[in-house]
Order: structure tokens, then C-alpha cells, then sequence
């Protein structure tokens, strides 16, 4: 169990995440330090996966910009209620305890057969329960798929709408990028292009664009470079018969 859960946090993944809920609020890492009056350094090595993305931090997101934690670190979209998503919270570890341990009894599951379940010892559990140790993200996900309960109510308490605190399915959005930026990128990319190409690909590309814009249509590789052949056998018979006239 412990390794299969390891094995599903790829770090690089929820730094992406991580990195485009700051990008869709239009703010470069020095203008989240700022908000936040923290992290410095952190937020590189978060987004770029070569550091485990801290709660602390996720929990500013949230705070901030209203990102699920459900999302951030597992890439699931959840529908929480409006109060939920506005309200500013804490991590709690002794309300956090307090749900398991409720949800636990409710299921009438022991602490060492719910340790069993999620791959902890009882004596973790009852840390957990007793609100003297916060449940790692990797410890949360365990519970997550054990219990069906999303992280946002393991760890805050939320109520997803009409799913019965089910996790819904998984949903593919792409983040909002400022049209500046992508402007940018967009820029910065097609120079990136040129500079890679050598000169018989820029003569052929520069003819296709040519060649598209006096014929007002789309041509392939293949036709550029046979409508490229022609001009250049249409060039030299044309200057064949310059040079004989000339000698005549």
C-alpha cells in the first residue's frame, strides 16, 4: 500500500499544478512571494517538482485564489459548497483527527484495522485521531481512496454538492493564461524555430508562405518543393535562352 501510493505522487505533476493556478491569476513567483510574505525560494522547487509542494503553501493558494486541495495534489475537480471555497481556514489537526476518528467508529472499523486499510501502525492512527500529528499528503490520498472522502473534507471539513462527499470525476480544463503572455511564448517559440532551421528549409518555407498568400490556399511540403522545382527549371531554361539570344 505505501508504495503503491508513492508511486502516484509525481511530484512534477503537482508542481504543473501548481505553476498554472499562479499563471491563470496573471502573477509571476516574485509577485506570489509578495502576496504571500513567504516561501522565497520554495515556490520554484514546487512547481518544478524537485521538492514535495507544502501544505503550508497549498493552503495560501487556497486562501487566496479558492484552489481545492483535491485538485492541486490529485488533480480532481470537486464541486464545494460557495462558503467552503470563500472561507479562509487552518489546518486544524485536532478537528482533522476528530473526522476520522467519527467516520472511523461510524464505519465500525477498529484503529488497527483502519491502520491495516490505509497502511499505518494504530499507534499512527490514534496520533492522527488525537490531533497530535497532521496526516501527510501522501497519508491523506490513502484515506482518500479508502474512505471516497476528497482531501478538501479530510483536511477542512468541506461538502461537495449533490456527490454525497464522493469525489466526482475528474474533469480536463485548461488553465487561463493572460493573452500577454501567451503572446509571448508564442513569440519566443517561433524565433526559437527559426533559429533552429537551416537555410534550404528557410528558402523553402519562405516561398510556401509566398506561394499561399498569392494562391490564397494551404500547400503541403511536398507541393512547395514541387512548385519550387518548377520555378527553378522555369529560372534556368529561361536563362538558357537569355545567354543564346545574347550570343546571336
Amino acid at each position: 500500500m505505501e508504495k503503491e501510493v508513492k508511486n502516484t505522487l509525481n511530484w512534477k505533476e503537482i508542481g504543473q499544478r501548481f505553476r498554472d493556478l499562479r499563471e491563470s491569476r496573471g502573477l509571476d513567483q516574485i509577485g506570489v512571494v509578495k502576496k504571500a510574505q513567504a516561501f522565497n525560494n520554495a515556490i520554484c522547487q514546487y512547481e518544478a517538482g524537485t521538492a514535495p509542494a507544502s501544505t503550508n503553501y497549498a493552503l495560501f493558494l487556497r486562501n487566496e485564489f479558492g484552489a481545492s486541495f483535491d485538485w492541486l495534489y490529485d488533480g480532481d475537480v470537486i464541486d464545494r459548497e460557495y462558503k467552503d471555497v470563500q472561507q479562509k481556514k487552518i489546518l486544524d489537526p485536532h478537528a482533522i483527527g476528530a473526522r476520522l476518528k467519527e467516520i472511523r467508529v461510524e464505519k465500525g472499523m477498529t484503529q488497527v484495522e483502519f491502520g491495516r486499510l490505509i497502511g499505518l501502525s494504530s499507534v499512527g492512527i490514534g496520533n492522527i485521531e488525537n490531533g497530535h500529528r497532521t496526516p501527510e499528503i501522501k497519508t491523506a490520498l490513502k484515506i482518500k481512496r479508502a474512505l471516497n472522502k476528497p482531501l478538501d473534507w479530510i483536511y477542512f471539513g468541506d461538502k461537495c454538492i449533490g456527490t454525497s462527499n464522493r469525489v466526482q470525476s475528474p474533469t480536463t480544463t485548461k488553465p487561463y493564461i493572460p493573452l500577454k503572455q501567451l503572446k509571448r511564448e508564442l513569440k519566443e517559440e517561433i524565433i526559437s524555430h527559426f533559429k533552429h532551421m537551416d537555410e534550404s528549409e528557410l528558402a523553402l518555407l519562405a516561398t510556401r508562405l509566398r506561394m499561399e498568400q498569392k494562391h490564397n490556399t494551404t500547400l503541403s511540403d511536398s507541393e512547395t518543393q514541387d512548385r519550387l522545382r518548377a520555378n527553378q527549371i522555369k529560372s534556368n531554361q529561361s536563362s538558357q535562352e537569355s545567354k543564346k539570344k545574347s550570343r546571336l
